[in-house]
C-alpha cells in the first residue's frame, strides 16, 4: 500500500487542469500529503489551520470528504498575491489510502 499511496502522491502533486486547477490531499486526521506547489506544507497537521475569517476549513475538508464528498467556501490566499480570496473546493474521501482529495476554484 504504501508504494501505491506514493505513487498517487506523486500522481496528484503533478495533476493540473485549466489555467491554474490542481489537486491536494489531507488525511483523514488532516495531515497533508499533497498540497501543489507547497512542498513545505506536506507532512505537516493543518487541522487547525484558518482562514481570514476564522473557518477551520481543514476540518470542513475533512468533515465534507467523510460525509460523502461536498462543496468548502472559505478564503485562500492565491499564489503570487498576498490577500486571501474567496475560493469553493469540492472534496471526496478516497478510502483506499484514508486521504481527502479535494480541488477548488477562486470566486
Amino acid at each position: 500500500v504504501r508504494m501505491a499511496e506514493a505513487l498517487g502522491a506523486d500522481l496528484l502533486r503533478e495533476m493540473r487542469y485549466g489555467a491554474d486547477g490542481y489537486f491536494w490531499a489531507d488525511t483523514k486526521e488532516g495531515v497533508n500529503v499533497v498540497l501543489y506547489g507547497r512542498k513545505d506544507t506536506e507532512g505537516r497537521n493543518r487541522i487547525n489551520d484558518k482562514d481570514a475569517k476564522g473557518v477551520y476549513y481543514v476540518k470542513e475538508f475533512l468533515a465534507k470528504g467523510k460525509a460523502g464528498g461536498g462543496y468548502a467556501e472559505y478564503q485562500f490566499v492565491k499564489p503570487g498575491q498576498t490577500t486571501a480570496q474567496s475560493k469553493r473546493s469540492y472534496v471526496k474521501l478516497f478510502e483506499p489510502f484514508g486521504w481527502v482529495v479535494g480541488t477548488g476554484y477562486y470566486r
